[in-house]
């Protein structure tokens, strides 16, 4: 059986997508970076969001990090793997993080990684919104050989999409909220003036 058919990886597409239908996509993030993370077996996860230029990317959700890790993680498009994924709109996967020097490693999790004598692997995938690369997906893994790499990626750039998505539709509402408010504002003036 592979793993794209197995019961804990299709149940974990599927608590994705219910987690991401909530009201609030920002607070729904963490919990899809713990069932992602648990689902692949991740030491940590993070989502990074372009700024509004699209010249730089924060973390907005993480796990497996601590406050102060995650956020010296930022980075200009461009620099260190998150930066060139959201410029490029293509993911990367370091099979052994160690063996890249463009892997930055601001949270330090490689770091402790070498201290433990262990390898670490590396995903990163881009978030679209409105075709637009807005931001990335990573997941570090505990290195192992036999894993399908590229398994494994097309399963994260699938929760890389429903994120984006999940996106959209929270500005497309929260644009129609706005919308909303302002005409009934704009209606509630005009009664007033009649």
């Amino acid at each position: 059986m592979s793993r794209v058919e197995d019961p804990l990886l299709l149940s974990s597409l599927l608590e994705l997508s219910q987690s991401l239908a909530a009201s609030d996509i920002r607070a729904a993030l963490p919990r899809v970076l713990e069932i992602l993370s648990e689902a692949f077996g991740a030491l940590n996860g993070a989502v990074l969001l372009a700024d509004e230029e699209g010249r730089g990317l924060r973390i907005e959700a993480f796990q497996g990090l601590s406050r102060q890790a995650a956020e010296r993680a930022h980075y200009k498009a461009g620099e260190g793997i998150n930066g060139r994924v959201l410029v490029s709109g293509k993911a990367v996967v370091l099979p052994q993080a160690s063996q890249e020097p463009l892997f930055l490693d601001r949270t330090g999790v490689l770091k402790e990684q070498r201290r433990r004598k262990t390898e670490l692997s590396f995903f990163c995938v881009p978030i679209f919104l409105d075709q637009k690369s807005a931001g990335t997906l990573c997941l570090t893994v505990p290195y192992d050989r036999a894993r399908d790499l590229d398994r494994d990626v097309k399963l994260l750039q699938i929760a890389a999409s429903m994120v984006g998505l999940a996106m959209k539709v929270a500005r497309l509402v929260a644009a129609d909220r706005q919308r909303l408010a302002e005409e009934n504002q704009q209606l509630r003036l005009e009664l007033r003036e009649r």
